[in-house]
């Protein structure tokens, strides 16, 4: 895509680079008056040639109306309202910025005051019907700049793509996360039959999906096949059978893995007994509820067991309008215990900063919880990474328009996986990195070493679709002992800290200490990474083993052809 950015020159140089560097950081080709000569006397033939080369116009407008050419200008207009009515005229979309009305402003870039451009008049009315043009916002600052182009041209992006595709590509199936089911029911393998009835029999109200091979899954492929399950369902179930007790028994660290899996991407894992189970059943299995058996005055076939099931759901569901794009998230952050390790006897960078900050080492840790969702991330909020995050994307929800009619549902893939079970879980955690995700980084807990040495060979770093943000303890600005801090992580951290120094990636956010920060880029990003569901690479793992099994060698057409995509080679 191509963007061109006009403005007048000397009154904002300083904007120019930051709007240059926002449409850089979305993969644009910019144009920009620097490419000519660096001032607002800029050859306007080509200009205007240029204009009508681009996808895309982007004009800033303060309150100076420029250098009015004085040859082929029988109107008198500046070359800035040239350029603007030229992409007008053609046709080309526009994405206008305008510095708001009764600004503060340096006086010398106030034509009002310095009598250029007929004493303000001509500004003035451009700048009116400027207020017209339907995809316009407004900036005081280079940073209120850059965060209005990032956002507004990303919208724009999105809409293109929405608008170039087929019917078919816009459908809510097009995304790999799609939530298709209301309800993934494990069972046993011995159930099948009863599951498949239930299936059938609840089929005109809900959208059920059966797993008989989810409760014994114990390899890496196994449970990435259940993932995939669980994460296309708003809820899951399990079948608590004579015979599905028994398969659970029988290898607890598995069973209780299968389970967890299902209850970390949907929210919940309900029991659902068919005959009389143990009153601890819930406790042991970690069972959000246990619904069942019916009761001697309920039918007791399969019609009984459905209605059953029926009220469990009516009860744990709410009807959803809109599609659900689930968007796995990933907390990386100590829990109270390892916290408590660090803090007794913190490093010398965290030491330092520590000091500085005069508050005692319980009071950090006390910000650390049993689980890692429930580190309180700032100092003046007593919310939870969990709670600020469900919060960022209500917020985000709110607006439909914004997410083209669909709704965005977090799924949680814990930390402790990679700390426990790393070899399981890669294939997993390294989808998730590949196809899009949203990764939480608390910078303190990188100087734990367990935490940082799990991190660090996780598939997670390298993720070119990972949308990635650390939080910092303390505003990295207002305290020294910071600097050698950041040192430090950049270390830990290098390809985030190339994704944000040097690509001006918008997906990769570094150091944030306030939630404010934080809620305004999750809501650039959210639907940003959701987005990037919809274009996930091929896996180049995948495409080897289709090719060995049809004996042949992969190459980048066969590729294209399976993902259905059209072009040479």
């Amino acid at each position: 895509m191509k963007a061109y950015l006009s403005s007048t020159y000397d009154d904002l140089v300083d904007y120019r680079d930051r709007a240059y560097r926002a449409l850089r950081s979305l993969r644009f080709d910019v144009i920009a008056m620097e490419d000519y000569v660096a001032t607002d006397e800029r050859p306007i033939d080509r200009c205007l040639a240029d204009i009508e080369s681009v996808d895309v116009y982007v004009g800033l407008f303060a309150f100076r109306y420029g250098y009015i050419p004085e040859v082929d200008n029988p109107d008198s207009r500046s070359i800035t309202e040239l350029e603007y009515r030229h992409a007008v005229t053609k046709g080309i979309p526009r994405l206008i910025f305008r510095v708001p009305d009764k600004s503060r402003w340096e006086i010398q870039f106030l034509d009002a005051i310095t009598g250029e451009g007929d004493k303000g008049e001509s500004i003035g009315k451009l700048r009116d019907e400027l207020g017209k043009e339907r995809l316009m916002g407004e900036f005081r600052t280079p940073d209120q700049l850059f965060a209005a182009v990032t956002t507004s041209a990303s919208n724009w992006l999105l809409a293109q793509r929405e608008i170039s595709s087929t019917a078919a590509s816009v459908s809510s199936a097009s995304y790999s996360r799609q939530l298709r089911f209301d309800l993934l029911l494990l069972h046993a393998p011995s159930d099948g039959d009863t599951a498949s009835e239930l299936k059938d029999a609840l089929s005109d109200v809900w959208r059920v999906t059966t797993s008989g091979t989810g409760l014994v899954a114990a390899s890496g492929a196994e449970l990435e096949d259940l993932d995939r399950l669980a994460a296309s369902a708003r809820s899951a179930a399990v079948l608590l059978s004579p015979s599905a007790l028994t398969i659970l028994a029988e290898d607890q660290a598995r069973s209780r893995r299968a389970l967890g899996l299902a209850r970390d991407r949907t929210g919940e894992l309900l029991g659902f007994a068919s005959e009389e189970v143990a009153a601890d059943a819930a406790e042991t299995w970690q069972l959000t509820d246990v619904v069942g058996p019916p009761s001697t005055t309920d039918a007791q076939d399969i019609s009984g067991l459905a209605n059953l099931l029926h009220s469990m759901l009516a009860q744990h569901l709410t009807t959803e309008e809109v599609p659900e794009i689930g968007l796995p998230v990933v907390v990386v952050t100590m829990n109270a215990r390892e916290a408590k390790g660090l803090l007794a006897n913190p490093p010398e960078p965290v030491a330092a900063l520590l000091n500085l900050a005069g508050d005692s080492s319980e009071l950090w840790t006390a910000r650390y919880g049993e689980s890692r969702l429930k580190w309180r991330p700032f100092a003046d909020t007593n919310e939870t990474i969990e709670q600020v995050l469900a919060a960022a994307t209500a917020a985000v929800n709110r607006d439909a328009n914004y997410l083209q009619g669909r709704r965005i549902r977090l799924q949680p893939y814990p930390f402790d996986a990679l700390l426990t079970d790393n070899l399981l879980m890669w294939r997993i955690y390294q989808g998730i990195a590949r196809t899009g995700s949203l990764v939480v980084v608390d910078e303190l807990s990188l100087f734990c070493e367990k935490v940082r040495q799990a991190f660090k060979t996780s598939p997670l770093p390298a993720g070119e679709q990972v949308a990635f943000v650390t939080l910092s303890p303390l505003d990295p600005t207002a305290v020294p002992p910071h600097t050698l801090i950041r040192q430090k992580l950049d270390g830990y951290l290098e390809q985030a800290a190339q994704r944000f120094s040097n690509a001006l990636d918008p997906l990769c956010e570094m150091g944030i200490p306030e939630r404010r920060r934080l809620d305004r880029w999750l809501h650039g990003s959210l639907p940003r990474t959701v987005e990037a569901l919809r274009e996930a690479k091929r896996d180049p793992d995948k495409l080897r083993e289709l090719a060995e099994e049809l004996g042949a060698q992969a190459n980048p057409a066969m590729g294209r052809l399976i993902a259905g995509e059209r072009g040479p080679g």
